[in-house]
Parts: C-alpha cells; sequence; structure tokens
C-alpha cells in the first residue's frame, strides 16, 4: 500500500480555492494545477508499507495527535519548489500552523522509526497548487498570490493510500485521528 499521513483542507475552503485558482489556470495553461479532491498538506510520505505494519502506523498517529491540540492555520503566499528558476512545483505556503506540522510529522516519524521508511527529505509545510511538467510562465507571487489565502482550523490527521493512475493519483482514506483525544 502507497501510504502517506496529511492534513485535509475543509470542503468550503477547497471550493474557495479551486475558484480562486480558475483565472491562474487559464492564464497559465502549460501547469498541471492540483483537482479539488488533490488539495492537501502532506505530512509524512510512506511510499509503499506491508498491510502488516498498518498498525503500527495507526499507532504512532494516535500518539502523535494526544501531544498535539487542534490549531489555526493559515496559508498564504505562492512558492517554486526547489526555486522559482527550476521549478517543478507551485505551492500555497503556510504562514500559520508549521510549527504544529512540523511536530506532528517528526511524531509520527518517530513512532514508525526502524520500521517503516519515510521521505525525510527538509520539511516545508505547504499545499501543492501545481505541477510544472514542462518549461512554462509561472504565477508572479506577488500578483497572482491574491485572493487565495485562507485559514482553518486542523482538528485532526489522515493517513491515505495512494492510488496512481494515468489520470493522477487517487486517494483513499484509510484512518482519520482527531488531535488532542484518545480516539480516532
Amino acid at each position: 500500500m502507497r501510504l502517506f499521513t496529511a492534513l485535509l483542507i475543509p470542503d468550503e475552503l477547497r471550493e474557495h480555492l479551486v475558484r480562486a485558482m480558475e483565472p491562474l489556470r487559464k492564464k497559465y495553461p502549460g501547469l498541471k494545477w492540483a483537482r479539488k479532491d488533490a488539495l492537501h498538506i502532506t505530512l509524512n510520505f510512506f511510499g509503499e508499507v506491508e498491510e502488516r505494519l498498518l498498525p503500527l502506523l495507526e499507532s504512532a498517529m494516535e500518539s502523535a495527535a494526544l501531544r498535539i491540540e487542534a490549531f489555526e492555520m493559515l496559508l498564504r503566499g505562492i512558492g517554486f519548489f526547489p526555486r522559482r528558476s527550476s521549478a517543478r512545483v507551485v505551492y500555497l505556503g503556510v504562514e500559520q500552523g508549521g510549527k504544529e506540522c512540523r511536530e506532528l510529522r517528526e511524531l509520527i516519524a518517530q513512532g514508525t522509526a526502524g520500521n517503516i521508511s519515510l521521505d525525510r527529505r527538509s520539511f516545508t509545510p505547504h499545499l501543492t497548487l501545481a505541477r510544472v511538467k514542462t518549461r512554462t510562465d509561472l504565477p508572479d507571487p506577488a500578483i497572482e498570490s491574491r485572493g487565495l489565502a485562507t485559514d482553518f482550523t486542523v482538528d485532526r490527521i489522515d493517513l491515505y493510500r495512494s492510488h496512481l493512475k494515468k489520470t493522477g493519483a487517487e486517494y483513499e482514506l484509510i484512518r482519520s485521528v482527531p488531535l488532542g483525544s484518545r480516539k480516532g
């Protein structure tokens, strides 16, 4: 199973972001823009995980959730990975809530250490807006960020299974664990 933990953007805010991205989709058709159902903030990407290890991963999520209370997140500002001149990803930055994202990521990693491998590259919490497939014009952050800012309360961690398809990845919710509580 190809698994990752994430923070899901509430439905009404995903709708808002899709509407706000519409002019950008038209202005920058060379980018592969994220679908509404794909708007989330990845915490830990595990890749292929044996099904027998699922209880360990769920336990790590529960333990992490006990240590972090619900928190406010503010998304604002367009950025690029790895940098604008060689961008592969266009993202919306996390202005508030990044500390909690990093703590959750690390707590889950600690809970699975030695049993489940995961991506240990440096972590910048973000919401992917688009992927750069070919050399193309990119949005100007100073101009195009307007209307994309949004805030919400993060109150759970989700575990997803990613199904890779020709049309793009599809995500299946495996488990949702409320923050600051005993069980999900």
